[in-house]
């Protein structure tokens, strides 16, 4: 078997169960606006996410960021101005397991948060912006 490795993808419905691990957790959210989360809420917020790949123009991209399989955090690039060609990019990975993933993300080309950056750059770059 190789080594794990950090991937994205987009969030799924299924993906609220993981998403809720770590939204409980008030260290995990402690400097957020949001949370701990109930399972409500959290599976209101993953609906959310998931809906916002089909609204047109898109403003909203969500991504599960995958360790060996595991889906152990999430990131999500914002449109928050068209004109302006502005966005936001924000980010959370499960506590138990940051260390281990920021170690690995030095170690990366391209890890996660970067990759998502590079997303929506590329799709300014491409006038795909929303």
């Amino acid at each position: 078997m190789g080594p794990k490795t950090v991937s994205l993808r987009r969030i799924e419905l299924t993906d609220w169960r993981d998403v809720h691990s770590w939204a409980c957790l008030p260290e995990a959210c402690r400097f957020q606006p949001w949370g701990p989360n109930t399972e409500e809420q959290t599976r209101a917020f993953v609906l959310s996410a998931v809906e916002g790949w089909a609204h047109r123009p898109q403003r909203r991209f969500a991504f599960v960021a995958r360790y060996g399989g595991a889906v152990v955090g999430m990131g999500e690039l914002r449109v928050r101005s068209v004109e302006h060609r502005q966005g936001e990019l924000a980010y959370v990975v499960h506590p138990k397991l940051f260390s281990i993933l920021e170690d690995e993300w030095r170690s990366l080309s391209s890890p996660p948060p970067a990759e998502a950056a590079a997303f929506g750059a590329g799709r300014v770059r491409a006038g795909r912006w929303p």
